[in-house]
């Protein structure tokens, strides 16, 4: 299994990679776990369930640029 800084790199390159293709799904939502494509949807909640169990998993609108620590989703304590 990789270091999550290996794992993060994987989907950084991947998300570098597809931005080409990206030009089609504006306003959509991209989700990229272990170094692939998972799916664009229009909703962010159908991106982050397809890969809420990678905790390095990218998730975000198209265009944007990605974040390479993980989301954390709740309440602020």
């Amino acid at each position: 299994m990789p270091v999550s800084g290996e794992e993060s790199g994987r989907n950084l390159s991947a998300y570098e990679e597809l931005r080409r293709e990206f030009g089609q799904h504006r306003g959509e939502y991209v989700a990229i776990s272990h170094g692939r494509l998972v799916l664009y949807a229009k909703d962010f909640n159908v991106a982050f369930n397809a890969v809420k169990h990678d905790p390095h998993a990218i998730v975000c609108e198209v265009g944007d640029t990605p974040r390479t620590t993980p989301v954390r989703v709740g309440k602020i304590k």
